[in-house]
């Protein structure tokens, strides 16, 4: 059995063929163009149903992601609590370190880090530089209401495969 792009070309022979005799069809020939068809549709019917079959798969794993990440927030939540409630009862009772038999916990500083209020001035020097970012859904949105032109800027329309 051939696949859907052998399929294809073979009906666009034909096309060129049934051009060459100046529409005459034989009932061989038409046969064998409904045959081609008819495989053709099929060919494309089986491709949409494995399409479908992988996008059910996608949405699985995305469900999946989504449940180990779910649980993964909650071990980090569950971690943090725990610390801190071991470092606020070690605080409370005036300990600084436990050494036990198998493991030991001290309370240590962490390195110094910024605290920057919202209305920080900031010196120049200390700023980063930043690629300015297109704002493209309301780019696209004016070029499509008005008949503003700007160069190297198109609206493109592309097509793509939907199955239903």
């Amino acid at each position: 059995m051939s696949n859907l792009y052998e399929l294809s070309g073979k009906y666009a022979r034909m096309l060129f063929e049934l051009e060459d005799n100046q529409g005459e069809v034989t009932q061989e020939f038409y046969d064998e163009f409904m045959a081609t068809d008819d495989a053709i549709e099929e060919k494309v019917e089986n491709c949409a149903k494995a399409l479908r079959n992988l996008e059910g798969e996608k949405i699985a794993i995305a469900n999946e992601v989504k449940r180990l990440s779910d649980k993964k927030k909650r071990y980090e939540n569950k971690i943090q609590s725990l610390k801190t409630y071991v470092q606020g009862q070690m605080e409370f009772v005036g300990k600084d370190s436990v050494k036990g038999e198998v493991l030991s916990v001290r309370i240590q500083n962490n390195p110094p880090s910024l605290e920057i209020e919202e209305d920080a001035k900031i010196p120049e020097e200390y700023l980063v530089e930043q690629e300015p970012k297109i704002d493209r859904k309301s780019l696209l949105k004016m070029m499509k209401e008005s008949d503003e032109y700007i160069e190297g800027v198109s609206i493109k329309q592309t097509r793509s495969l939907r199955i239903f």
